[in-house]
C-alpha cells in the first residue's frame, strides 16, 4: 500500500413555506408542483524503514501522477516530503490546507437498497424505456427506484385524459405507464416504483379505478401506491374534474386529508390486496399538523411518510456562497427528517420506526430553479446532501428530476430533452453510482472544517468514503495514513471544477489528496474480511449535518486502523466491525 508518514500530530435559515402549486398538484418545473499545514514525520511502527522507504515512493509517484489530471501540482519542499498543495493558477483552489483529523466513529445507520431514488419525469411519456439516451443514462446510474407521472392529481392515466385548471380535458397524461413497465422490466433486478393516485379530486372509487386498471390490465405493481401530491397546494378539492375552474379556492384541512388518505387505502386494497401506502407526498417537512394528522388517522395502514425538500436562500439568483449556505442550515435534509421525525412520534404503534422518504430534493428554491441549477455548483451540493442522507438514516432520497422539457436547459433536471447530461447528471452516472450502500459509519473532524462533508459505508463487498469540499476559499488535503482502508487497492473517483468531467484511476490507492474547493472525493476498496466477526454496534440516533460555509483552511488526515491483525497505534479501530481495539 503506498504510505505517507502520518501527521505528528493529530488536532484533538428556516425552510420556507411551500408555494403555491398548479392545479394538478404537480408540474413540471418552472411553477413548482407543487500546507498546508508543516506535518513533522515520526517513526512508523511496525514495517522496517525500507519497507516503508519503498512504499513512501510508491505513493508519491502515484500521487504526482494522479494530481496534475485535476490542476494541481506537487511543490517540491527540501530535505521533507512534498507537501500537497493547490497550483496558484487551478480555478478554485485560493488558499492552502491546514491540518485536520478524520475521525470514523460508529455504525450510525444501515441504509436500504431503496436509497437512490430518482423522479422520472421526461420531455416525451414513453421516454423512459423508448429514449435511446434516457435508458442509456439510466442504466449508468444507481436508480432503481423511480417515483413515476406528472400532474397525476389532474390526471386520468386509466382513460388518457388530463384536465386543466379549468376542467378542460386533452388527450395524453404526459406519462406513459406501460412505458415504465418495459424499461422496468429490462433491468435486472427489476425496478420499483411509487405511483401516485389522484387526491385532489377526493374521489376513492376513482382512485380504486385507476389502481385496478394499471395493476390488471398494464400488468404493473408498484411499490408503493400514494394519494395526490402536496395537498396543501390544492384549490379544487372535492371538486370532479370536469367542474373545476381556475377561480377554485377549496382546500382541504390536514384532517380531511387524512380521512381522504384512508379512505382511498380501504378502496384500493379491494383491488390490489397487497398495496403499500405512502401517507403524504408533503411540500416541505414544516407540514407538521399534516403529518400528524395521517399518523394519527392512517398510521396502522401506511407503510411510509414522504415530504419534498428543496434548501434554499429563497431566490433564484445566487452568489455560490448563498446557495451552499442551506447545505448547514434546518433546512437541510438531515435537519428536515429529524424535524419530521419529532413530528410523528408516539402518534402511532409504527411511527418511531416509519421509513422517511426524501421524495423530492434538490436544491432550491422549489417554485423555479436557482441561476445555479445545472451547473457544476449544483452538482458538489447534490454530493454534500449525499451524505447528509446517508448519515440521517434517509430510508429513501429521490432525485428531482430526469430530464428537462427544452433543449439545452437543465435546470433541475439531470439531462436535457436532447439527451445532454448536465453535471448533476454526471455526478450520479460516473461518481455516486460507486458508493457502497449498507452501513454508514459517523465521521467527525477533530476541529470544525467549514463545509466538508464526509462519510464511510461498506457493503458485504465494498467500502467506501466519499470526501465533499463546498468550502469557497480553501482547498483540501486529504491525506490516508497507514492502513486505514481495509485493502491497499481499488479506484478513486474525483472532480474539481477546472475538469469537465470527473477522472477516476484504479490501482494501489494513493495516500494524499488535494481536493480543491468546490471538489470532491470518492475512494472504494473490497472488504477485506480478517478473522471472526463480532456484531457490529446498533446504531445510534441519526445525527445532523454540522458543517458551515465560508473562510476556513481544512486539511483531513484521516486515522489508521487495524489491518491484518497488525496495531498500528493507539486508539484505533477494527477494520471490518470498527470496533475499538487496544494493547
Amino acid at each position: 500500500m503506498s504510505i505517507l508518514p502520518p501527521a505528528s500530530g493529530r488536532a484533538s435559515v428556516p425552510e420556507p413555506a411551500p408555494p403555491r402549486r398548479t392545479a394538478g398538484g404537480r408540474a413540471v418545473r418552472g411553477v413548482r408542483p407543487r500546507r498546508e499545514a508543516s506535518v513533522a514525520p515520526r517513526r512508523p511502527r511496525g514495517p522496517t524503514l525500507a519497507v516503508v522507504s519503498l512504499l513512501l515512493i510508491t505513493g508519491v509517484f502515484l500521487t504526482l501522477d494522479l494530481l496534475p489530471s485535476i490542476g494541481l501540482s506537487v511543490p517540491s519542499v527540501a530535505g521533507r516530503l512534498p507537501l500537497l498543495a493547490p497550483s496558484p493558477g487551478a480555478p478554485g483552489a485560493v488558499g492552502p490546507g491546514v491540518a485536520r483529523s478524520l475521525a470514523v466513529g460508529p455504525r450510525i445507520a444501515d441504509t436500504p437498497g431503496s436509497f437512490w431514488s430518482l423522479d422520472a419525469q421526461t420531455s416525451c411519456a414513453s421516454c423512459i424505456s423508448s429514449n435511446a439516451s434516457v435508458t442509456g443514462f439510466l442504466s449508468a446510474t444507481p436508480f432503481t427506484w423511480v417515483r413515476y407521472g406528472q400532474m397525476t392529481d389532474a390526471c386520468n392515466i386509466s382513460v388518457g385524459l388530463q384536465y386543466s385548471a379549468d376542467g378542460v380535458s386533452s388527450h395524453g397524461c404526459g406519462f406513459d405507464v406501460y412505458a415504465l413497465k418495459a424499461w422496468c422490466a429490462s433491468l435486472t433486478p427489476h425496478c420499483h416504483a411509487i405511483l401516485s393516485l389522484p387526491g385532489e379530486n377526493n374521489n376513492s372509487a376513482e382512485d380504486s379505478a385507476i389502481a385496478k386498471w394499471i395493476v390488471q390490465t398494464v400488468g404493473f405493481q408498484p411499490a408503493y401506491w400514494s394519494i395526490g401530491n402536496e395537498p396543501t397546494g390544492w384549490t379544487h378539492y372535492g371538486i370532479p374534474w370536469a367542474h373545476w375552474r381556475s377561480t377554485d379556492r377549496v382546500a382541504p384541512s390536514s384532517l380531511a386529508y387524512a380521512l381522504d388518505v384512508r379512505a382511498a387505502i380501504a378502496a384500493v386494497s379491494l383491488v390490489d390486496p397487497g398495496a403499500r401506502f405512502v401517507g403524504i407526498e408533503a411540500a416541505c417537512s414544516c407540514n407538521t399538523g399534516w403529518f400528524q394528522d395521517v399518523a394519527r388517522v392512517d398510521g396502522g395502514s401506511i407503510s411510509a411518510i414522504a415530504f419534498h425538500n428543496y434548501p434554499s436562500s429563497g431566490s433564484t439568483q445566487e452568489s455560490a456562497q448563498q446557495f451552499f449556505a442551506p447545505l448547514a442550515s434546518p433546512s437541510n435534509v438531515t435537519s428536515s427528517v429529524a424535524r419530521v421525525r419529532a413530528a410523528i412520534s408516539g402518534l402511532c404503534p409504527r411511527c418511531s420506526a416509519m421509513p422517511l422518504l426524501v421524495n423530492e430534493y434538490n436544491a432550491g428554491p422549489g417554485w423555479a430553479p436557482s441561476n445555479l441549477g445545472g451547473s457544476y455548483a449544483n452538482a458538489v451540493f447534490l454530493a454534500a446532501s449525499v451524505v447528509q442522507a446517508l448519515q440521517g438514516n434517509v430510508s429513501q432520497l429521490t432525485i428531482f428530476n430526469l430530464q428537462g422539457g427544452s433543449s439545452g436547459h437543465l435546470g433541475f433536471s439531470l439531462m436535457d430533452s436532447r439527451g445532454t447530461v448536465g453535471p448533476p447528471g454526471l455526478l450520479f452516472s460516473r461518481v455516486l453510482s460507486h458508493v457502497a450502500i449498507g452501513s454508514v459509519y459517523g465521521t467527525r473532524l477533530s476541529t470544525a472544517s467549514p463545509g466538508v462533508w464526509s462519510v464511510e459505508t461498506r457493503n458485504s463487498t465494498t467500502a467506501s468514503v466519499l470526501v465533499v469540499n463546498t468550502n469557497l476559499t480553501h482547498a483540501l488535503t486529504l491525506s490516508l495514513p497507514i492502513g486505514f482502508l481495509p485493502s491497499p487497492a481499488g479506484t478513486a473517483y474525483w472532480w474539481g471544477p477546472s475538469s469537465a468531467n470527473p477522472r477516476s484511476s484504479s490501482g494501489t490507492i494513493a495516500t494524499s489528496w488535494s481536493i480543491p474547493t468546490q471538489g470532491l472525493l470518492l475512494i472504494d476498496v473490497p472488504v477485506l474480511r480478517i478473522g471472526p466477526l463480532s456484531p457490529p454496534p446498533a446504531p445510534s440516533a441519526p445525527i445532523v449535518g454540522v458543517g458551515t460555509t465560508g473562510a476556513g483552511s481544512p486539511t483531513v488526515v484521516l486515522p489508521m486502523i487495524l489491518a491484518g491483525g497488525t496495531l498500528l497505534g493507539p486508539g484505533w479501530v477494527d477494520a471490518v466491525t470498527r470496533e475499538p481495539v487496544s494493547r
